[in-house]
This record gives C-alpha cells, sequence and structure tokens, in this order.
C-alpha cells in the first residue's frame, strides 16, 4: 500500500515549532518507518497572508454559492509523481484545510485523504464559521479529543472518528524497571501555580531533584531531537505531574478532563502520574484502566502525596504502565486502528513493530 504524508514540518516558522507540537512529527514519523510512506513538504503554514485571504474568500464561497466548491489552486505543482492509496495530515488547528485547497485538493494524486486532528477542541467545533471550511477536500475525519467527536459529526453532518493520541514508547521506555530514576518529580507543560511553588520550597529543604519549565513558549531547532530528549527526562522521572489540559482555560475546556499528551508519554517511560486527572471514565475508554492519581487540592498536602509515592515501592505502577504502554499505545497502534477503521491493508512495517512491543512486553522483568 502506498501512503503520503502531507507534512509542515519543515515550516520554520509557526505552529508546527513550539514544544507541545512535537509530538505530532513523532506520529509521522512512526507511519513513514513502517509504512515506508513518502512525504510531501508543506511551504508554509496559516500565518501566510495568502492563506488568511484563501481561507475567508472560500469561505463567503461555500457559504454564499455553494457548499463543496473550491477557489482554484496556485500555480504551485505538488513535487510528487506517482499514485497514493491513501493520503493522510495531521493539522495543528481547525482552519488548516486551505493549505490542502491551495494545492487542488489531493485527490489528484490519493485514493482517500484522511485528515487527523489531535487537538480539536469542542468548542472550537461550536465556531460556526467551521461549517463553511473545505471539508470536502477530505473522506475521513479523525481526532483525538473524544467530546469533540460528536460535536463535529453534528456540525458537519458526516461521520468523525475517535482516534487517541499516544507516543514513540521504544524512545520513551527505561531499559529496565530497576533503571535508576534522578529526577523526584518533573512537571513539565501548563502547571498549578500553588503547588510549584510549594514543589519549589519542598526541593530546596530537602535537596530533592524537582525538574520544571523555565520558559512559557519556546521554537524546536529540531522536533524529533525535542522528543528524544524529552523520553530521556521521562525515563529518569520517579513521578510525573499530568493534569487534564488547559485546566486553567475555562472558556477553551470548558470543564472537560480530557486525555493529556503528558499521560501517553508518562505510560510509556512508567513513571508514577499524579495530578488533575483525566476523567475517570475517559481513562478506562482511551487508557484502559485509571493510572492518574489525583493531587489533593492543598499544595502542601499536594507535596505530602507527592512524598508518600516517592517512598512507596513503585514497581507494580511502572510495571502496569509499560506494559499497557507496549500494548497498546505506541503510534503503531494508532495507524493499525485508522487503517482499520478505513478497512485499508495495515502496513506489513507497522504490523511487525507492534510484535516487537509485545514481545517487549513479554520481557518485562
Amino acid at each position: 500500500m502506498n501512503v503520503l504524508i502531507v507534512s509542515q514540518r519543515n515550516v520554520p516558522r509557526g505552529l508546527g515549532r513550539q514544544l507541545a507540537y512535537g509530538s505530532w512529527y513523532e506520529a509521522e514519523a512512526t507511519l513513514a518507518a513502517t509504512a515506508e510512506a513518502h512525504f510531501l513538504m508543506l511551504e508554509h503554514n496559516i500565518d501566510r497572508q495568502s492563506i488568511r485571504i484563501r481561507r475567508l474568500l472560500g469561505r463567503q464561497l461555500r457559504q454564499r454559492v455553494k457548499p463543496g466548491l473550491s477557489l482554484p489552486p496556485s500555480r504551485r505543482r505538488i513535487g510528487i509523481d506517482g499514485r497514493y492509496d491513501v493520503a493522510v495530515i495531521l493539522p495543528f488547528t481547525p482552519w488548516e484545510l486551505p493549505l490542502l485547497e491551495e494545492l487542488g485538493g489531493l485527490h489528484h494524486v490519493a485514493d482517500r485523504v484522511v485528515v487527523w486532528y489531535p487537538e480539536f477542541w469542542p468548542s472550537e467545533a461550536a465556531d460556526q464559521r467551521l461549517r463553511h471550511e473545505p471539508w470536502h477536500l477530505v473522506d475521513d475525519i479523525f481526532v483525538s479529543i473524544h467530546p469533540a467527536v460528536r460535536v463535529l459529526a453534528e456540525a458537519l453532518g458526516r461521520p468523525v472518528h475517535y482516534l487517541p493520541m499516544a507516543a514513540d514508547v521504544p524512545a520513551f521506555c527505561p531499559q529496565s524497571l530497576c533503571a535508576e530514576r534522578p529526577i523526584d518529580v518533573m512537571n513539565i507543560g501548563r502547571r498549578i501555580p500553588e503547588l510549584h511553588d510549594a514543589l519549589l520550597d519542598w526541593a530546596r529543604r530537602t535537596n530533592h531533584f524537582y525538574l520544571y519549565d523555565t520558559f512559557t513558549v519556546a521554537a524546536m531547532i529540531d522536533p524529533l531531537a525535542h522528543r528524544r530528549d524529552l523520553g530521556q527526562r521521562y525515563q529518569r522521572s520517579a513521578v510525573s505531574i499530568c493534569s487534564y489540559p488547559k485546566h486553567d482555560l475555562h472558556q477553551v475546556a470548558e470543564g472537560r478532563r480530557i486525555i493529556p499528551q503528558r499521560l501517553w508519554e508518562g505510560l510509556a517511560s512508567g513513571t508514577t502520574m499524579i495530578g488533575m486527572p483525566p476523567d475517570e471514565d475517559l481513562q478506562r475508554l482511551a487508557v484502559g484502566e485509571v493510572v492518574v492519581e489525583p493531587l489533593p487540592e492543598d499544595p502542601h498536602q499536594g507535596v505530602a502525596a507527592i512524598e508518600k509515592l516517592l517512598d512507596s515501592d513503585a514497581n507494580e505502577i511502572r510495571r502496569r504502565n509499560l506494559e499497557l504502554a507496549l500494548r497498546r499505545h505506541d503510534w503503531a497502534h494508532r495507524w493499525r486502528q485508522l487503517f482499520e477503521v478505513l478497512e485499508l491493508p495495515v502496513p506489513l512495517g507497522t504490523t511487525e513493530r507492534i510484535a516487537y512491543l509485545a514481545r517487549m512486553a513479554d520481557t518485562l522483568e
């Protein structure tokens, strides 16, 4: 089977260079390696003025004239030859389909066009303007935020599939369950300010190693190198803080406690996770078990709960997390699910990687 990946990894600026989006490229890399997929590299992103103008004009065309119409493509020629069974793109926002429209769509090079949105919030799906994006350019839609599935399907009047995120499990997995973990607590990404201050004080008083971000926005020079480095940090962390995304942005999250990307990374590394946990029913649905312990609201009680985890024997938790990740939550598992939903053959390399991960799970010690 011939697979084409439409990627923004070579675009030097924009959302694709922010740290939070590095896992998108990791998913692409796994598909490329296991399906021998080819890349179509986009030259720019939706920040480009011509794309903003195209989105506005295209929206008006479909709203006032007829749904399913496209603006003419630009004069740029798609730099690929041959025919593909399926083309896949992982956008960063719901507003990036004009990037495909600019190319004249992809159906002239691919039999099937699939869009997978790792981050698509129900609040975004409720935006009325979204209905007039060029959805006719794609055949199948996947999203990784479970509550958005129903909202987007109702808005578009077509099927939408749930496909959780994952991690490059071999890159995050420690060599051994007993491997040394010199980082006592890792707390990266969006954090709880009061807990952070309490952990800073605790680390100073007790000489524990507390690892946290010292910046708010940063650009990745090499997204895959960033992911490998992050994996090494997780492998060396005994406890990681894992809270549901955007817990401090109610206008976006609307109180929904969804699965964060940090959960898949913590799972693959075998670390013990604690925080403002995702919804327990959603954890059972997406992960298979509840794997994030709830953190007390009082920051000092939270530190005490973390200390208790550090003092306990975590081998069984690590074994459970690693086995779940190896058997169910690598990117290869997600690509297999996507191909199965599409009723397309699963690439041999994808099947072989899944079998290799299962053998790793069988030999956990």
